[in-house]
C-alpha cells in the first residue's frame, strides 16, 4: 500500500503539468479564433483581433480566478501528499474535490460567458489539458478515498489486536 500511495504526488505533479496544454480553443463559424493553455487563464494573455479592414487591436484577456483557485489546489495537493502529517489521505480527498469543482465551475462560467458575449457565433470546445486536469482531480479523490478508507481499517484491526493483549 505504501508504494500505491507514491502516486499521488505523481497525479499532481500531472494535473500541474496539463495546465501547460491547451485548455480550450474558439471557434467562429468553424474557423478556431484561438486557444488558450491553462496558464494563460490563470496569468490572462493578450492576443490580437483583427477587423474586417485588415487592421487590428490588441486585446486583453483577464485571469480567471477559477482557473487559479484549480492550480493552487493542485499546488496545495502536491505539497501535502509529499509530507507526512496524520490524515494526509483525508486532506488530499478535500483538495481533489476542490479542484475539481473550481475546474466544473469554470466551464459553467466560460459556457455562460461565451452564450452571452458571443451572442451564438462563437463556440467553445475544450481541450485536452482541461479535461485530463478534470478527471486526474476525480480520479486522485478517488484513490485517496480508498487508501483512507484502508488505513481506518489498518487502524482499526491494530486497535483490536492491542486491546486483546
Amino acid at each position: 500500500m505504501e508504494q500505491a500511495k507514491k502516486f499521488s504526488p505523481a497525479l499532481y505533479a500531472l494535473i500541474i503539468f496539463c495546465f501547460l496544454l491547451p485548455f480550450f480553443n474558439l471557434s467562429c463559424s468553424g474557423q478556431k479564433v484561438m486557444s488558450l493553455t491553462g496558464f494563460q487563464m490563470v496569468t490572462g494573455t493578450q492576443y490580437e483581433q483583427q477587423n474586417m479592414f485588415g487592421g487590428g487591436q490588441t486585446k486583453k484577456i483577464e485571469a480567471e480566478p477559477l482557473a487559479i483557485f484549480a492550480l493552487i489546489a493542485s499546488i496545495i495537493g502536491l505539497v501535502i501528499s509529499l509530507t507526512k502529517i496524520k490524515n494526509v489521505n483525508l486532506f488530499s480527498i478535500i483538495i481533489s474535490i476542490a479542484g475539481a469543482v473550481f475546474l466544473f465551475l469554470l466551464k459553467n462560467k466560460l459556457d455562460n460567458d461565451i452564450i452571452t458575449q458571443g451572442q451564438g457565433m462563437i463556440t467553445i470546445e475544450y481541450g485536452f489539458g482541461f479535461w485530463f486536469a478534470l478527471l486526474l482531480f476525480i480520479a486522485s479523490a478517488v484513490i485517496q478515498g480508498l487508501f483512507y478508507n484502508q488505513d481506518k481499517k489498518t487502524s482499526a484491526v491494530k486497535v483490536e489486536s492491542s486491546s486483546d493483549v
